[in-house]
């Protein structure tokens, strides 16, 4: 640990990968153990995947497992990495993340992207009997997810004023996963964290890098 600033925080992103002859189960087991660890041992934030039938990977509902990491937690920050918000309406993610954030006030993190968290088929699955949704939607799905979670007016919420359950929640942090340096223009443009997926360029080496909120 020499060198390092005594403010550095550390942080964990879990994809629940199915290793050492076990199961998907058994895989999530060792996610839960290990963000008790994490959080004993003082880590900052502890993010889940969502992938959808993908053998080497167990986790396919991140806010599941984040209500049992946060309940079997005492501090650490728990959240997505990140919720494929193309699989589903704006409205019903950020209800669902209100809650975690009315159950663990202060400590819920909603990440989100656009990629399909597996291949074509389990997309067409999660959409049934719709279509998948067109990708040239993302910027309005974020906007009423925006809009919806932190209460804020949007002309690109056709359902502006609806209200969301449960009231007198907190909002959870948002933060918008990408790749590239488009999608951090677009972290700006919505005033959102941004978490960079260096995991698609370091071959295999799963690294992201928090940018934009502390």
């Amino acid at each position: 640990m020499d060198g390092l600033k005594p403010d550095l925080k550390l942080s964990i992103v879990d994809q629940s990968p199915v290793h050492d002859d076990k199961n998907q189960a058994a895989a999530l087991q060792d996610t839960l153990t290990l963000a008790i660890d994490a959080d004993r041992l003082g880590y900052h934030r502890y993010w889940v995947a969502e992938h959808h039938a993908t053998p080497s990977y167990a986790g396919s509902s991140p806010e599941i497992m984040i209500a049992r990491i946060a309940a079997a937690t005492e501090q650490i920050k728990v959240g997505s990495g990140g919720v494929m918000l193309t699989h589903y309406s704006p409205y019903k993610v950020a209800e669902v993340f209100r809650t975690l954030e009315a159950l663990f006030p202060g400590r819920i993190d909603l990440g989100f992207g656009r990629g399909a968290g597996g291949s074509a088929l389990p997309s067409q699955a999660l959409a049934f009997p719709q279509h998948p949704a067109d990708l040239d939607l993302y910027p309005q799905m974020v906007e009423m997810l925006a809009s919806f979670a932190d209460g804020v007016s949007s002309p690109a919420n056709p359902f502006e004023g609806l209200p969301v359950t449960p009231g007198g929640a907190g909002a959870p942090a948002l933060w918008t996963l990408g790749s590239s340096s488009g999608s951090i223009d677009f972290a700006a443009q919505y005033g959102l964290g941004f978490v960079l997926a260096r995991i698609f360029h370091e071959r295999g080496l799963q690294v992201w890098s928090c940018l934009l909120r502390a």
